[in-house]
């Protein structure tokens, strides 16, 4: 059964897999859908009276991202994939959005490393990290996967 607090990962996970899959096909994560997504969490998250721990996702695992984007220049991660991350950080927490994150970094890094010596891709060929936030909000959701900190 679905109650109302089970909605933000479920949203998550929804904006997550629809900007996944956009992003594989386009090379783009629409900020219609980002924004809507942190909006529908944010309404959710006054109605579960939970806004700093949305604050905290968001902030931490979004600001992560945004991060290695400023320090690459925009060239190691687009801010798509930024506020895709926050949308997760809010959706499953900090913990949880922090290993969605490392998932993801794991699954896309296997995927660059296969593209990169098996397939003898040029080192500039450009590759979306929509999809691997996806798959790994997928994997910490259907897993369970939870980050515990130790006492």
């Amino acid at each position: 059964m679905i109650s109302l607090a089970n909605l933000p990962p479920l949203v998550a996970l929804a904006g997550a897999l629809i900007g996944g899959v956009i992003d594989a096909r386009t090379g783009l994560i629409p900020d219609r859908l980002t924004y809507s997504t942190i909006g529908i969490l944010g309404v959710l998250s006054i109605a579960l009276k939970n806004v700093p721990s949305l604050a905290q996702g968001m902030l931490s695992v979004g600001g992560s991202l945004l991060l290695l984007h400023l320090l690459t220049r925009g060239k190691g991660m687009g801010l798509g994939d930024v506020k895709l991350a926050t949308c997760i950080g809010g959706g499953l927490g900090m913990s949880s959005g922090f290993v969605a994150l490392a998932l993801a970094c794991i699954l896309g890094g296997a995927v660059a490393a296969y593209r990169l010596y098996v397939k003898k891709d040029a080192r500039t060929a450009r590759m979306s990290f929509g999809p691997f936030l996806a798959s790994g909000t997928f994997l910490v959701l259907t897993f369970g996967l939870v980050m515990v900190s130790p006492q």
